[in-house]
């Protein structure tokens, strides 16, 4: 049950709240780090579930959402934009 529903669906969950957090945030470098640790771990659950690698690549994916956790939590993400602009 934990690897066929709790991993993929905390997955899906991690991907969209990076992908909103991009709105607020702007900062392409935390957006890139936080996606990359749900799209690995749900590449490794099904294309790749068959090859014995995947498990490499699934405890990976998951050593990486938890550096990015750990990141965000102890360097939080400023906003770089107002409502009128943004600053490059």
């Amino acid at each position: 049950m934990f690897i066929n529903t709790l991993l993929p669906l905390f997955a899906w969950l991690a991907l969209a709240l990076n992908g909103l957090g991009w709105f607020s945030h702007k900062q392409w470098h935390r957006t890139l780090l936080g996606m990359t640790g749900p799209i690995l771990l749900l590449v490794s659950l099904y294309p790749l579930f068959q090859y014995g690698w995947s498990t490499y690549v699934t405890y990976s994916a998951l050593g990486l959402m938890v550096a990015v956790s750990l990141w965000d939590m102890f360097s939080p993400a400023n906003k770089r934009c107002d409502d009128e602009s943004c600053a490059v």
